[in-house]
């Protein structure tokens, strides 16, 4: 990012302004933000509070809006989601309550779509043995965030099509 000449706070504010026109920022995001800009950790906190203040800052808006771009992707898992969120810089709290809003049944939605991912990019590659496509899909399916009981999923495809000997 470019660093900007923020002489007084005001400048740092309306830069602050600037970006929360483009999209929601969380406080912690914001400030790290206006720091990369040029702007010094005091200037970054009392734009940050004034911010949440004026209720341009929300925490809790931040995280949903997170959670709903991060549902785009169709085939992640919670642990993904996870990242994504810590990465984000989102609230601890919010974090558990944007968790809690993705269920079981969409998770496993999420894995299916995976599953049939792999299935496509696999399918006609023959595996040595069980032991193999197992490593191979587990590795697959826990790079996108899932756990081991969808890795049943994923062998599942290969025992039901009709050119495997899975």
């Amino acid at each position: 990012m470019n660093k900007l000449d923020f002489s007084d706070d005001e400048a740092v504010y309306d830069c602050a302004l600037r970006m929360l026109a483009l999209r929601e920022h969380g406080g912690a995001d914001m400030a790290e933000k206006l720091l990369l800009k040029g702007a010094t950790q005091e200037q970054a906190d009392k734009t940050v509070t004034r911010l949440k203040a004026a209720g341009l800052i929300n925490e809790q808006r931040y995280a949903m809006a997170v959670y709903h771009s991060w549902l785009g992707k169709k085939h992640y898992g919670r642990n993904h989601l996870l990242g994504t969120l810590t990465k984000k810089l989102v609230d601890t709290d919010c974090r558990a309550a944007v968790l809690a809003e993705f269920t079981d049944e969409m998770e496993a939605q999420h894995a299916e779509a995976a599953a049939e991912i792999f299935f496509e990019k696999y399918r006609r590659k023959k595996f040595e043995n069980k032991r193999k496509l197992w490593a191979t899909a587990a590795g697959f399916m826990v790079n996108r965030g899932f756990g081991p009981k969808y890795m049943d999923l994923v062998l599942g495809k290969f025992t039901q099509a009709a050119d495997t000997d899975y």
